[in-house]
């Protein structure tokens, strides 16, 4: 069960829930400043404003793929849902050692599980944004809620997704996407 929108200890994941990559504040994917996650040309999502640097796994699955850098994550969740989390903008640009990933592809992961460790002041110093996307792959699903706002890592859910073969909560989707949308329109317009 969820409690203000986190999971109460020892609890497991909510179903098509994803969960915070890091501690900061979430924002809708279209916000994130680079135009491929704006455009969602690689999915849909949330991107985060980092506070610290540990990342943390947003799913429980298996880790697809790890950029040779460390700055990108592709993590299959148990749903088979391909979810991506890529730290910073134009990270690629950075040297070796930003980045300290803590898992390989093919190893599982536990949703809250700690993935990897970023040198924040570094992407700072090279004059790149700090934000994080984290965005489900919509050939296979549909992001039917998201929630703005502040996250802990790997507590928070950030927004939730449906397989698009899954049809059983479609009136709760439709229900949420309308509250989303009230959520999501009000926080675009809130000066923090």
């Amino acid at each position: 069960m969820l409690f203000d929108g986190k999971a109460k200890p020892g609890e497991e994941s909510a179903a098509g829930a994803i969960y915070a990559t890091q501690s900061g504040y979430a924002y809708p994917i279209e916000q994130m400043p680079d135009a491929v996650f704006a455009d969602k040309i690689l999915g849909d999502g949330v991107c985060i404003v980092p506070c610290d640097r540990r990342v943390y796994s947003p799913v429980d699955g298996m880790v697809a793929n790890v950029s040779e850098k460390g700055y990108a994550f592709n993590i299959c969740a148990c749903d088979n849902a391909e979810v991506l989390v890529h730290i910073g903008v134009d990270t690629v640009k950075l040297p070796k050692g930003a980045f300290s990933p803590l898992v390989r592809a093919g190893q599982t992961v536990r949703r809250g599980e700690l993935i990897c460790l970023v040198d924040i002041q570094a992407i700072e110093r090279a004059g790149l944004a700090t934000h994080t996307a984290v965005v489900v792959d919509t050939r296979e699903s549909i992001v039917w809620q998201r929630m703005p706002g502040k996250t802990k890592g790997g507590k928070t859910i950030i927004f939730y997704y449906q397989n698009r073969n899954d049809t059983t909560n479609e009136q709760e989707r439709k229900r949420s996407d309308e509250n989303a949308e009230q959520i999501i329109g009000s926080d675009a317009t809130r000066n923090d």
